[in-house]
């Protein structure tokens, strides 16, 4: 997720995982994508499922 938040003043982005926050504000875009497929396939470089 990426953050953006405000420290003494100044605004930061920030990406990683956000564990825990307090929010004030929240806002968040939704796409829908019919014309492209996607698929979750196993990247070895990270263990992960990444989107294709």
């Amino acid at each position: 997720m990426n953050a953006c938040f405000e420290d003494s003043g100044a605004t930061r982005v920030v990406a990683g995982h956000l564990v825990r926050a307090t929010v004030y504000a929240l806002e968040f875009v939704i796409n829908e994508y019919d014309a492209i497929p996607l698929s979750r396939t196993y990247d070895d470089a990270t263990g992960l499922f990444l989107w294709k």
